[in-house]
């Protein structure tokens, strides 16, 4: 999946992401700016506008080296 292929509402079976900022953060988070991640069997959600995608709690987020 790419990201123009993104809508809300839709499920992510897998996609390769860079990180490029980081918002306010309510618990401890494993990554950072500029960090590649893969988020499999996650979701998208449209929050104020901008897409987010997560791994949800059924998914999994992998930081990629």
């Amino acid at each position: 999946m790419k990201v123009k292929d993104l809508r809300p509402e839709s499920k992510v079976e897998a996609i390769e992401l860079t990180v490029t900022s980081k918002g306010d953060v309510q618990e401890i988070e494993r990554v950072q700016a500029n960090d590649r991640v893969r988020i499999s069997n996650g979701w998208v959600r449209e929050w104020r506008g901008n897409l987010q995608v997560s791994a949800g709690r059924y998914g999994r987020l992998e930081v990629l080296k």
